[in-house]
């Protein structure tokens, strides 16, 4: 069975720590891991990232961010 879902337009994902906002995500619900390889924008606490992609591992403790990477600090 396959347990992939490929999401495509204004994918948003939402913890109680943090969004993640990115236009295609490949999400495996079984391993509960998701990859994208679309530009991406994570924003928490006065945090934002902004990526050419993520990684998702570890049923969401792990957000690897790949490609140019933009990190912004608000005070």
């Amino acid at each position: 069975k396959n347990n992939q879902i490929f999401l495509k337009k204004n994918v948003f994902f939402k913890s109680n720590n943090f969004t993640l906002l990115s236009d295609e995500v490949t999400y495996d619900k079984k391993n509960q891991t998701a990859v994208s390889k679309s530009t991406s924008k994570f924003e928490s606490e006065g945090t934002e990232i902004i990526s050419e992609g993520f990684s998702i591992t570890e049923k969401g403790d792990i957000i690897l961010f790949n490609g140019k990477t933009s990190l912004i600090l608000k005070q």
